[in-house]
């Protein structure tokens, strides 16, 4: 129960944290983002403290966080290329193709840590090769 909690406290924030920066970008809404990290981090404490292990909210928990760090670039773009002068535009264009590989290795590297973790593992028996395929 403990990890649950902690997983949930610690990997909510980082939810909640990745939530809000996207909703600010893109909307540019101080507010609104204020409101859906504190959504954000409640939905992610109650979904861990739902999950049958600690693992499996971790694991759940740095999937989502992996997906949202893919989306920030595509809220950079929308933020810099909102009708206003020309170089604003060419200049968040720039910035997102700076950024786009660094939140890539980010992303990447939650959604890989994330499928490793809190998986089932099944061991697997010398039949279980001789037969082609396993017993699920």
């Amino acid at each position: 129960m403990i990890a649950k909690i902690i997983a949930g406290i610690i990997g909510g924030f980082v939810v909640a944290f990745l939530v809000g920066n996207l909703l600010n970008l893109a909307f540019n809404s101080s507010q609104m983002a204020a409101v859906a990290f504190l959504l954000a981090w409640a939905i992610a404490i109650v979904g861990a403290l739902r999950a049958p292990r600690g693992a499996k909210a971790w694991r759940w928990l740095l999937i989502v966080s992996g997906a949202l760090t893919f989306l920030m670039p595509f809220a950079i773009l929308i933020f810099s290329t909102r009708p206003a002068e020309a170089g604003r535009v060419v200049v968040g264009l720039l910035v997102t193709g700076l950024v786009w590989p660094v939140f890539f290795l980010v992303g990447l590297a939650f959604f890989v840590i994330g499928l490793l973790i809190g998986r089932d593992k099944r061991p697997i028996t010398p039949g279980d090769a001789v037969s082609g395929h396993a017993d699920t």
